[in-house]
């Protein structure tokens, strides 16, 4: 297993837009400029493996897991997640349903109703720590470009 961890989690979302990093990490796996989502499911499971991404609160993950025979297929597959993701628009439709409908049920439920919301969700005035995955606010054109901007300043490399 491969994990790739960057500096971009919850902590660094945009104050208007809360929940970036989270769609961010979710998309990335779900098309690029050379593959869709499904191609990359496709050629991922043909070897038994997996290929996710997950944001945190202060950082993102990309994990890949394959065997050591099919390495250099699931290092290829990570490096063009990372280097080229599309975003599909009508990926972060579905995805964007699917996390309103989880803060619907969250804010039923009598657990997370009881807990309050988080500390780093009070800080920016959110009611409920499932509004901590809030799908951004962004219109079609400035979505792409406010991506590209938010990966680039939380996943740059820098020297040591």
């Amino acid at each position: 297993m491969i994990r790739l961890s960057v500096r971009a989690g919850a902590a660094f979302d945009p104050p208007d837009a809360a929940g970036l990093a989270n769609l961010t990490a979710d998309l990335l796996t779900r098309g690029t400029a050379k593959r869709t989502g499904p191609e990359l499911d496709r050629a991922i499971e043909f070897v038994g493996g997996s290929l996710e991404g997950e944001a945190g609160h202060d950082g993102a993950t990309i994990s890949l897991s394959v065997l050591k025979k099919d390495l250099a297929l699931g290092l290829d597959l990570l490096a063009e997640v990372l280097l080229q993701p599309a975003f599909p628009p009508a990926e972060l439709a579905r995805r964007s349903e699917d996390i309103a409908a989880y803060i619907l049920r969250s804010e039923q439920d009598p657990g997370t109703v009881a807990r309050g919301p988080s500390p780093s969700c009070s800080t920016r005035g959110i009611r409920t720590a499932a509004r901590c995955r809030a799908r951004p606010n962004l219109s079609a054109g400035s979505r792409e470009s406010r991506w590209r901007r938010f990966i680039g300043t939380t996943t740059a490399p820098t020297e040591r």
